[in-house]
């Protein structure tokens, strides 16, 4: 892929850095030249999305602890997913490729899309 701008960084690796936290995609969403790459803005809106899913399910796991005597298990393997999805989408975007998560991809790929 062509460089984005004057950063020097290809498509694909600011997309892999949308992915270490959150505070990348909302720059990448935010400034130009890169909010006009509807690939940075895919992956970006999928890191966020990705991100706010792994917050809720954090907050609620402990919650359901109480009702449900395997839900500190359970909400480990779901931690672990999320973690193990993180991953693939960041490798995925490193290598060019529009990784579509479960539910969310198609959300982001909306997103990417309308903007």
């Amino acid at each position: 892929m062509s460089g984005v701008g004057d950063s020097g960084f290809t498509e694909n690796q600011l997309a892999a850095f949308a992915y270490f936290t959150p505070v990348p995609a909302i720059a990448l969403l935010i400034f130009e030249p890169y909010s006009r790459h509807e690939f940075l803005r895919f992956h970006s809106y999928q890191c966020l999305l990705l991100a706010a899913t792994a917050l809720i399910i954090a907050v609620l796991s402990p919650v359901f602890a109480f009702l449900l005597p395997f839900d500190l298990l359970l909400g480990a393997l779901t931690q672990l997913a999320i973690l193990v999805m993180w991953v693939l989408a960041a490798l995925g975007a490193w290598r060019g490729e529009r990784t579509l998560l479960p539910i969310i991809g198609p959300i982001a790929a909306k997103k990417a899309r309308m903007a």
